[in-house]
């Protein structure tokens, strides 16, 4: 018998959370492990352009993201009575929230010089803002100055149409988070991409 989780609205959520943060530590370890190791040079030696670079690394955050996703889902359908009705939405917020991540791991992982440096981010940024976002709640329990608050975290709009594609509600605007979700991807790519092109911290 499956296991009785009465809260659907939870799965959705840890799904999600999972697989940003597996594109978050994907794309940090990437680039700061191979600085510490000194075979970052083996990338900078290839023919391969800064866009090049900073495009693999994250497209293989995604994947890698993606992956998670797939089998934590199909661990859920065994626990939960979970159902998708639409998988267009929940591919979409899996591609775009794990390429925005990845991003964001990026260019951590050209700042960072030691671990404590991806402790800092992940313990003060990442995950405060996944649970803030809604990934054990709908923000419809919060007051409405947080509401509101939510309404411009990345994370909010990432779990929200994840979480649509499964359930068929929302707590938020569906069409600005589909709009912003790639906007911010764009602008997180460019500006890893401006930081490896100029050489920022490429060497520890």
């Amino acid at each position: 018998n499956k296991i009785l989780i009465k809260n659907k609205i939870l799965a959705p959520g840890l799904i999600i959370q999972s697989m940003m943060l597996q594109s978050f530590s994907h794309s940090t370890s990437s680039l700061m492990i191979s600085k510490m190791q000194g075979n970052i040079i083996d990338i900078l030696y290839a023919p391969l352009s800064a866009l090049e670079v900073s495009i693999s690394i994250i497209l293989a955050a995604v994947t890698r993201s993606i992956i998670i996703g797939i089998v934590s889902t199909l661990v859920f359908f065994f626990i939960v009575d979970l159902k998708i009705t639409n998988i267009l939405y929940i591919f979409y917020s899996a591609f775009f929230g794990s390429f925005f991540i990845g991003s964001l791991g990026f260019v951590t992982g050209l700042w960072a010089t030691k671990f404590d440096h991806t402790a800092t981010i992940t313990n003060f940024i990442i995950t405060p803002l996944a649970f803030l976002s809604g990934v054990f709640y709908t923000i419809d329990k919060l007051p409405s100055i947080f509401q509101t608050i939510s309404f411009f975290n990345p994370f909010f709009h990432i779990i929200n149409i994840f979480r649509y594609g499964f359930l068929g509600t929302s707590d938020g605007n569906l069409f600005f988070g589909m709009i912003f979700l790639p906007l911010l991807s764009l602008l997180g790519w460019f500006f890893a991409y401006i930081l490896y092109k100029n050489g920022y911290k490429i060497k520890t």
